[in-house]
This record gives structure tokens, C-alpha cells and sequence, in this order.
């Protein structure tokens, strides 16, 4: 398990790198009121990217038997000033 803080500006950030061993993950908006805005490549942008709203979590993990759907990198891009990230990556242990 990996966790870190990255500092998210208005220029998309890439907040966690691609990891075929992940198996969750889970991305908090540290801010108090700002939204922050994530995707899955460096074209996200502060209009197009997916919200996740001050204090939220999103949370990424396997259903059942199922392998997780995505290792790729994720970036994220504040709307105006700098919002902290937490990240927490769960890898498989072989």
C-alpha cells in the first residue's frame, strides 16, 4: 500500500502513475470548498474533468472475483488556485 499528498494546480496533474499491480484506490480533496476535477489523461481540464467535491473521496475497488478495471494514470486540475490530494493505492502482493 502507497499513500501521498499531491498538490493539484490549474494545470492537470498527474496525481497517481499507471500500476498494473493495483487492485484500489481511493483519491480525497483535502480542500475545505474547492472541487476538484479528475480524468484519466492530461487533457482534463477544470470544466471537463470528473467533479469530486471538498472533503470527498472517491473510491476505486475490485467486486468479487472480479480484476480492477483500470491501472492507467490519473490526473487531476484545480479551478483556480492549489488543492491538496490525498492518495491511497492498494496493490495485489505475489
Amino acid at each position: 500500500m502507497a499513500n501521498s499528498v499531491v498538490t493539484v494546480s490549474t494545470s492537470a496533474t498527474r496525481v497517481i502513475i499507471k500500476n498494473p499491480k493495483r487492485v484500489g484506490l481511493e483519491i480525497h480533496n483535502n480542500d475545505g470548498s474547492a472541487v476538484l476535477r479528475w480524468g484519466v489523461d492530461s487533457g482534463v481540464t477544470a470544466t471537463s474533468g470528473i467533479p469530486l467535491a471538498a472533503g470527498a473521496t472517491k473510491v476505486f475497488t475490485l467486486e468479487g472475483d472480479r480484476e480492477f478495471a483500470y491501472w492507467g494514470d490519473i490526473y487531476a486540475i484545480a479551478g483556480s488556485g492549489t488543492i491538496s490530494v490525498a492518495v491511497m493505492e492498494m496493490e495485489r502482493v505475489t
